[in-house]
């Protein structure tokens, strides 16, 4: 099937190549309008001591995002007659849902100058009325209440789907944000995640294209959104990596983390999302972990929660700690890839 791949270079190029040219002058243009604004980062005091000298350093700069994935995962769909953009608009709102709570979160933070934004119960109202939205609208959709089996075939799960759909939805994108703490590492872990799906989307659109054409277009559609994320985080790189000039903020985290999610479950392969975005699940569960244990014991496992900020304190500088988490990926999206063969 790689082989076929050629025919599709060109949407799903054009996608990613238009959003990673939009992020790339868009991201250092936002930098002097989110001092002028004094969109500043608030560090957390029981961070990382090292972190403290980031305070101040433009956050919120995930708005470029909104723009750039949007119209660079869109516009092609509407131009090029082998996609559909049924399922790039579904993640795009998605997204956009999403990343409007961390904006919100983000603005919190920034007028009261402290650490915390939204409480938790009104970021998770909106994130739970998002996550039940994407599973309803998939669930009645000519989908249905289906995940793709890695190895072929499908697990219907009938009502299940909804809510353990929804659920998956807010746990993933909660997951992505919080891999987001340290520079660079949310941007590179999630270009591959996506760029790996991209791919993967684009197979399984020739696969179905002679049985079903509408699908087929609808999935190239889907692709190049994903791949428009990807183009995103890597051109969003130029100004987020160490030492980062800014910071995405919740803003973009959240709205990358609705992306990812979107992708993951309009295509049907939900159940290869623990897997490909493996670094996401691990991450989320250091948290709960060190919650749960410091609550029944007083003590620690990690030495700080999440995973990334321990091995900072054992020693790992944070551009090694990035390169392990994307290398990790990459193989984590090859063992996908080996899954669906």
């Amino acid at each position: 099937m790689f082989e076929q791949l050629g025919e599709w270079s060109i949407p799903l190029g054009s996608g990613l190549v238009l959003a990673y040219l939009l992020c790339f002058a868009l991201a250092p243009a936002a930098i002097p309008l989110l001092r002028r604004l004094k969109f500043g980062q608030t560090v957390r005091e029981d961070g990382p001591q090292s972190h403290l000298q980031k305070g101040g350093t433009p956050t919120m700069g995930g708005l470029v995002f909104f723009a750039a994935v949007c119209i660079g995962g869109l516009l092609p769909t509407l131009l090029l007659p082998e996609c559909s953009p049924q399922m790039g608009l579904a993640a795009s709102l998605c997204a956009l849902g999403f990343g409007l709570i961390g904006f919100a979160d983000d603005f919190l933070k920034v007028v009261k100058k402290r650490s915390l934004g939204l409480n938790a119960k009104q970021k998770l109202a909106g994130q739970v009325v998002l996550g039940l939205g994407l599973a309803a609208y998939v669930f009645y959709s000519k989908q249905g209440p289906a995940w793709l089996l890695p190895w072929g075939g499908v697990w219907n799960l009938g009502w299940w789907f909804i809510p353990i759909t929804a659920f998956i939805a807010v746990g993933f994108t909660n997951a992505v944000n919080l891999i987001d703490g340290l520079d660079g590492l949310c941007s590179t872990v999630t270009a591959v995640v996506m760029g790996a799906m991209a791919l993967l989307l684009a197979i399984y659109a020739l696969s179905v294209r002679g049985a079903d054409p509408a699908l087929s277009a609808q999935l190239m559609g889907l692709a190049v959104f994903t791949g428009a994320a990807a183009g995103a985080c890597l051109a969003f790189l130029r100004v987020n990596v160490f030492p980062a000039k800014v910071f995405m903020g919740d803003t973009g985290a959240m709205f990358l983390g609705g992306a990812v999610v979107a992708a993951y479950v309009l295509s049907g392969f939900t159940l290869l999302l623990p897997v490909m975005g493996g670094l996401y699940l691990i991450t989320a569960c250091s948290v709960m972990l060190q919650v749960a244990y410091y609550k029944r014991t007083k003590k620690r496992i990690l030495k700080m929660a999440p995973l990334h900020h321990h091995f900072e304190l054992c020693g790992w500088s944070e551009t090694q700690i990035v390169a392990v988490y994307t290398s990790v990926t990459v193989l984590l999206c090859l063992a996908a890839f080996i899954l669906v063969s």
